[in-house]
């Protein structure tokens, strides 16, 4: 066996889980069951790249792809059509959850796509489905392309907004521009109280800024061993648990999705398929889980570039935990005063 393809290959049990995951998490999406409503709407922002797509949305459009997407996500979250049920949830996705996007808001959901277009063209029914409810023996590029390709799109999620946090103001980020940030998502939410005032506390705050610079640029180099990529996943959950005790976000959209790191020693060891199967099977599996490093690759100018669009969004340049320059709030709240002065309890509590 190669030693490239024995590092790329891999079990059925990851890639069955992201199915599971995907499948719930648009089935539960907010969004999803938003947008029919929301198709007669004015039309207030157009993603870069989709404006072709306005005079495409209709009523009628939005309710016929939100069964399409719902009944995908159920028969693909079952295993019973993988490939017709992503296939549907991808391209009613595609349409549907655009929608929500023209309306001002930024939506976090756009991997939802991804993962669904990967998984139509991958074999993730092989473990956790009817008939085939414990994982396949065995290792397979067919498993292990996909799995891959997701953790490349999870970490370049990570990597494009402290690239540009980094462009933007280098270092100097995780001072008072951090300290703002906080402010400003603290004066958003009226009722939400964070378990501590880091503003109160610069030293930590500095601190905590430049862990997520160095966190969010070094993910895509923590993939290659086993142990820095549990280090990271490990890193991203708090990551994730600190943006929801400071500052109420929950970006469950996308940890739910990390069984897809789960070990495949942690599950099965297996034995290597036939060596003549294995050699049958890869240049079918080369082509067909080529998908996600096509869909990698095209992120790579969008993350780049800063792009905002649907659904190659890279959060690059959003109004959120990573906008990475603060300095449009800052000159609104200079020449309205100081935004400690507002009357916010939050943050004119003392």
């Amino acid at each position: 066996m190669r030693p490239w393809r024995e590092a790329l290959a891999g079990g059925a049990l990851p890639l069955a889980l992201l199915r599971v995951a995907v499948a719930a998490l648009v089935i539960t999406l907010p969004a999803l069951h938003a947008a029919p409503g929301m198709a007669d709407l004015p039309v207030v922002h157009r993603p870069l790249g989709a404006a072709w797509l306005v005079p495409l949305i209709t009523p009628a459009g939005a309710a016929a792809a939100w069964w399409a997407v719902v009944l995908g996500a159920v028969a693909g979250g079952l295993g019973l059509s993988t490939r017709l049920g992503f296939g549907a949830v991808t391209l009613g996705g595609l349409y549907l959850l655009a929608i929500p996007q023209l309306r001002g808001g930024v939506q976090h959901y756009h991997h939802l796509v991804w993962f669904s277009a990967l998984l139509a063209v991958s074999p993730c029914a092989d473990a956790l489905a009817p008939g085939c409810w414990r994982p396949a023996p065995g290792r397979s590029l067919g498993w292990g392309l996909p799995v891959r390709a997701v953790w490349l799109l999870i970490a370049l999620i990570f990597f494009f907004p402290g690239l540009h946090k980094v462009l933007a103001q280098g270092p100097g980020w995780a001072g008072d521009n951090l300290r703002w940030l906080l402010q400003w998502k603290w004066a958003q939410a009226w009722d939400f109280e964070p378990i501590v005032r880091l503003d109160r506390y610069p030293t930590l705050l500095w601190l905590g800024g430049l862990a997520v610079l160095t966190f969010e640029l070094l993910f895509p180099l923590a993939l290659l061993h086993r142990w820095t990529r549990a280090l990271f996943v490990a890193g991203a959950l708090v990551f994730h648990a600190s943006t929801l005790l400071l500052l109420d976000i929950d970006f469950y959209v996308l940890w739910c999705c990390y069984g897809v790191f789960l070990p495949d020693g942690l599950v099965r060891p297996g034995a290597w398929r036939d060596q003549h199967a294995e050699e049958e099977a890869s240049v079918g599996d080369l082509d067909r889980e080529s998908t996600g490093g096509q869909i990698a690759v095209a992120l790579g100018p969008h993350g780049a570039d800063g792009c905002d669009s649907f659904p190659a969004h890279t959060g690059a340049r959003s109004r959120s935990t990573t906008d990475p320059t603060f300095a449009a709030q800052r000159e609104q709240s200079a020449r309205k005063g100081p935004l400690q002065g507002l009357s916010i309890r939050h943050i004119s509590r003392s």
